[in-house]
């Protein structure tokens, strides 16, 4: 029976080629600590939008990864906290922290479009600040800025597929 797996090289182990990051230190926080995670400029995210970072901090060199925000304070501001490598056709992004319960998305493309679902797993309403216009995938209705998401609510965009 095998209780712990460990590999040489360090973490993330054999995900270490695809995310082009490896992980100096992961560095645990009480649950009272934060951190901020702030989208840096000249990325394909909205510069300047920042994130709480809770239960961990994971500091991490760059191996071929962007650095598409970084932590904003304490011993840690400057090191990058989120990543994109372009790895075969797609891409691999890292977030190193573990953030708000909440909202997650998800996205799939086609030749054509990406699909992009939104999914509120809270039972607050959230806010979701846009960097783009989406078109909504059932109303066809044009949708900038921001959007509310109600509790459990799930919605559904798409966009030209700019890899076309």
């Amino acid at each position: 029976m095998r209780m712990t797996s460990v590999f040489l090289g360090g973490f993330p182990g054999p995900l270490r080629d695809l995310f082009a990051i490896w992980s100096e230190e992961l560095d645990a926080l009480y649950d009272q600590d934060s951190n901020q995670i702030v989208i840096k400029d000249n990325t394909e995210l909205k510069a300047g939008q920042e994130y709480e970072a809770k239960t961990f901090c994971d500091l991490i060199q760059l191996e071929g990864a962007e650095a598409l925000a970084e932590y904003k304070s304490d011993f840690y501001a400057g090191r990058p906290a989120l990543t994109v490598n372009v790895y075969g056709k797609g891409k691999a992004y890292y977030i190193a922290s573990q953030l708000p319960e909440g909202v997650t998305a998800q996205k799939r493309s086609d030749k054509d479009y990406d699909y992009i679902f939104l999914m509120n797993f809270s039972e607050d309403d959230k806010k979701i600040e846009l960097k783009e216009e989406l078109m909504e995938f059932i109303n066809e209705n044009i949708i900038k800025d921001s959007i509310i998401l109600a509790k459990y609510e799930v919605k559904m965009f798409k966009k030209m597929n700019t890899l076309t």
